[in-house]
């Protein structure tokens, strides 16, 4: 069930990017790679790794203490 998931969420990427724009192409390679740029998330989970976050470093042992809270989502 998982490899067809990871499928679909992979098919339903391309199908929204390419009809989106023909400018961005995304490719079997892309999508296996997207962990290499993590600044464009090109999968729910950001890549297949599924991870669930990013790991960019705008947020550190210095400046956590001044985050808050921007949005909340609680499902229905």
């Amino acid at each position: 069930m998982k490899r067809w998931s990871t499928r679909l969420t992979a098919f339903s990427a391309v199908a929204l990017f390419g009809a989106s724009s023909a400018a961005f192409a995304v490719d079997g390679d892309s999508l296996r790679n997207a962990d290499k740029d993590p600044n464009n998330w090109l999968t729910y989970h950001g890549s297949y790794k599924a991870w669930h976050y990013s790991d960019l470093s705008q947020i550190n042992a210095a400046n956590v203490k001044n985050m808050r809270v921007a949005w909340l989502h609680t499902p229905s």
